[in-house]
Order: structure tokens, then sequence, then C-alpha cells
């Protein structure tokens, strides 16, 4: 069988040992995530760079417009996975490729109509929140 093939850009935004998480609405019909918290991101757009769909990602999901990534050039982490069959989609892999990003403390964060909830927990929490492989191995590439 031929899978279908996703590249998603990620976000692990940081700031002060704090990490920016999302919590995927049920509701969210391009979904893969649903009701799980996760960093935010998404699918790229056709044609799309990997800098712009991180940031439009972002202000989706998140309403932050300030920060910085850590290095554009050099993803800070890459994870491939297989997302089951659903009603809405047939099974494809997932190409996550994901960026290190510091927050500006200014900059306020919303939930938007794809998130159930967004916010800012301490690293040393982030296992309280999400038990995905993927996820904790950034947080043990920080140190």
């Amino acid at each position: 069988m031929i899978h279908k093939l996703f590249v998603a850009t990620k976000a692990f935004i940081i700031y002060r040992k704090k990490v920016l998480i999302v919590r995927e609405s049920t509701k969210y019909k391009d979904g893969t995530n649903f009701g799980s918290y996760d960093v935010p991101g998404g699918r790229i757009k056709p044609g799309q760079k990997f800098d712009k769909s991180l940031l439009r990602e972002i202000k989706e999901e998140t309403g932050l417009k300030e920060f910085k990534i850590i290095d554009p050039y050099k993803p800070f982490d890459v994870d491939i996975h297989l997302i089951p069959k659903r009603p809405e989609f047939p099974e494809h892999f997932h190409y996550d490729v994901r960026f290190l990003l510091e927050a500006n403390p200014n900059d306020l964060i919303h939930v938007s109509e794809e998130s159930h909830d967004v916010q800012w927990i301490r690293l040393d929490d982030l296992e309280e929140f999400s038990q995905e492989r993927s996820v904790l191995r950034m947080k043990e590439k920080l140190f």
C-alpha cells in the first residue's frame, strides 16, 4: 500500500524554563492529535517555505507574533510517524520538522478554533500534559 505523506512544521517555544503547549480541539477537522497536548504547528502548504509555515501556524494556533527562531536553518528535531486512518482522511505519514524558538514575554497568547487550550507550563511539568515520546524528546535535548 502506498501511503500519503505530509510534512509539518512544529514549534518548541520556550521562555524562562517554560514551554508553550496547545490542546487540539476535537472539532478541528484536519487535526491529528484530537484532545491531546502538543507543541504548536501544522502541515506545510504546497510551495510554502518552512519558516513561513512555522510563522503561520504559530500565529494561527497561539496568537504569538514575536519570537526568535534559534536556528532557522537547522531543525531542532524531526519526527516521522504514521497517522491512523479516520473517516475524514486515509492512513498517512507525518514528517514533523521541529524548530526551537524563544518567545517574547510581552506577546499575548490566545486560544484559536483549532485548540481547546493554549498555555505556558514549566518544562519540569511537561510529562503531566503529554506522554508523547517525540514531545518529551525535545525537552531532553535542551539539557
